[in-house]
């Protein structure tokens, strides 16, 4: 169990440390033609720089990780912008 949440924690790690989401393209690289993005299939949303309300949806998303996880069901898929979130994330009794 311990080293299961310690892979799952690495690569939530290596999703931050990227600094862009999942299905952007790499950095340096424009995309080719103009149009809507690759939408990324999560349940929840995290973005930083959200300013609004916050309901965890593509529009609105969270300002920070622990929220987005106090509201994710069991294995629920959370989408996490890059940015800079200092905090100490706790994961208890689910999977995300």
């Amino acid at each position: 169990m311990y080293q299961h949440f310690l892979l799952m924690m690495t690569g939530v790690l290596l999703t931050f440390g990227t600094g862009r989401l999942i299905g952007a393209p790499p950095t340096g690289q424009q995309r080719t033609a103009p149009g809507p993005r690759t939408a990324i299939p999560a349940d929840l949303f995290v973005d930083d720089d959200n300013a609004g309300t916050e309901d965890g949806s593509a529009l609105q998303p969270y300002r920070t990780v622990q929220k987005a996880i106090k509201a994710a069901k069991n294995k629920a898929v959370i989408a996490v912008a890059g940015g800079n979130y200092p905090e100490n994330i706790r994961v208890l009794e689910k999977t995300v």
